[in-house]
């Protein structure tokens, strides 16, 4: 079973099954558009353009939580190496509300997140799935990169074999941590996506998005800094700072 499936055929294929011996069944998504906003920057997350993008990346991470001073968070990076860079990096009043996750210790940092009075920031590469931040747990999400697999070993080789494979796992697991923070009807938190890659894939023409997630996407920014954030938080937080009683216009200043 899941819940994220981007392509029927191809969720099967790569199972070994044969599609037309099952059933797909796709609902209509019931989560109000409005309540799960969708902010894109245009980032370079590159390998090989890590050393100019990783300071900026830093950069627009502390100009969000600023922003966010008086909610809790989710950072979602795609790998402790870049975790570790972050909290190395972040200024130290901001990286106080921090809390990171490596591994073993997700459940207790986890927990720490959910019954801290203050408002803090999980970050972490592990709470793609399986996180349950539901209403004042997180209102706002920060994704720096997309959860890409190394690529060697066995998924190269599957990846020569089956390229929309790499795709396929790449963008699944992305949704499935853009759904962290939103968790029912009437909740809502905002989302950022600092990866140029996933308005690259948003235009592909065999795109794997799903149009429930296109349509919450509202705006498209350059490298964001501090004078877009605010703009564009004022253009697309009007009923978030109503909601969240924070004036946009006053943060990041």
């Amino acid at each position: 079973m899941s819940a994220t499936i981007l392509n029927a055929w191809e969720f099967c294929h790569s199972l070994g099954l044969a599609p037309d011996e099952g059933e797909f069944v796709q609902v209509t998504e019931s989560f109000p558009v409005e309540n799960r906003p969708i902010v894109l920057a245009s980032l370079d997350m590159s390998y090989s353009a890590r050393a100019a993008t990783w300071p900026k990346m830093v950069t627009i991470i502390e100009n969000l939580m600023r922003h966010h001073d008086t909610h809790k968070g989710l950072i979602l990076t795609s790998s402790n190496v870049m975790l570790q860079y972050i909290m190395k990096h972040m200024a130290r009043t901001l990286r106080d509300r921090l809390i990171p996750a490596f591994g073993d210790d997700r459940l207790e940092k986890y927990t720490q997140h959910l019954k801290a009075k203050g408002p803090t920031v999980l970050i972490a590469s592990g709470y793609w799935e399986g996180a349950d931040l539901i209403d004042d747990a997180s209102r706002f999400q920060i994704i720096p990169s997309a959860p890409r697999a190394m690529f060697t070993g066995q998924v190269k080789a599957r990846t020569q074999m089956e390229p929309r494979w790499y795709r396929m796992q790449t963008w699944t697991k992305m949704i499935q941590g853009m759904c962290r923070s939103v968790r029912s009807e009437k909740d809502e938190a905002i989302t950022y996506v600092l990866d140029a890659d996933f308005g690259r894939e948003l235009a592909k023409s065999d795109s794997m998005i799903p149009g429930w997630i296109r349509a919450a996407v509202r705006e498209k920014v350059g490298e964001m800094t501090i004078t877009v954030v605010v703009v564009l938080l004022v253009q697309v937080g009007i009923t978030l700072s109503r909601r969240y009683n924070c004036d946009v216009s006053k943060q990041c200043v």
